[in-house]
C-alpha cells in the first residue's frame, strides 16, 4: 500500500489519488470487510469526496463496514486522513 502526502482541500478531485497500490491486493484474493477511517478536522462536505474514493478503490458493488471518526490530530501533521482496513485471505 501507498500513503501520500496530505493533498490542500479544494475543489480538484483527487479522490483516491495516492490512497491504495492495488497490485499487491491483485496476488491474492484479499477481502476487506471493515474500514475506520479517521478524517482530521472532518467536514459535512467532505463526506462526498471521501465515498467517492473509497468506491475508486473498492469496486464491489458493496463496501466494507466502515466507521469514520473526524479526529483533531493525526500522526503526521500534514496528513488529512488515514484508513485502517482489516480484511481477509481467501
Amino acid at each position: 500500500m501507498r500513503v501520500g502526502p496530505a493533498e490542500p482541500r479544494s475543489g480538484a478531485d483527487t479522490s483516491g489519488a495516492d490512497w491504495v497500490s492495488t497490485s499487491d491486493l491483485a496476488r491474492e484474493r484479499v477481502v476487506p470487510v471493515r474500514l475506520g477511517i479517521y478524517v482530521k478536522n472532518l467536514r459535512h462536505e467532505d463526506g462526498a469526496v471521501i465515498r467517492k474514493a473509497l468506491r475508486r478503490v473498492f469496486v464491489r458493488d458493496t463496501l466494507p463496514a466502515s466507521t469514520w471518526l473526524g479526529v483533531t490530530s493525526l500522526a503526521l501533521d500534514e496528513l488529512l486522513i488515514e484508513v485502517e482496513a482489516t480484511a481477509v485471505i481467501e
